[in-house]
């Protein structure tokens, strides 16, 4: 019998050694033929990135450099109220192009 695997085993192969390892210690880097469409595609991330984003819901890394708050985030009114930390999005596409 061919028993389908998780979401999690098909993103990061065996979830025990991945939880014992990797989770809050490491980076770990998963290669797979799989297709995650049916889990993230680049529609949904269009659309997480458009909808009014606050940090820290969202981090940006390079290099395994947390980048600077500043290159990404704008100030900007929301509901009235003016917030400073608000996901500037095109600016946030163009850094992870």
């Amino acid at each position: 019998m061919n028993v389908p695997r998780s979401a999690l085993a098909r993103c990061i192969g065996d979830v025990d050694k991945f939880a014992h390892e990797f989770w809050g210690c490491a980076p770990v880097v998963v290669r797979a033929a799989d297709s995650f469409a049916d889990l993230l595609d680049v529609d949904v991330v269009e659309r997480l990135l458009i909808a009014p984003a606050r940090r820290p819901m969202l981090r940006l890394v390079r290099d395994g450099v947390p980048v600077s708050v500043s290159d990404y985030t704008l100030s900007t009114r929301l509901g009235g109220v003016l917030v400073d930390d608000v996901v500037d999005v095109p600016r946030t596409l163009q850094l992870m192009a």
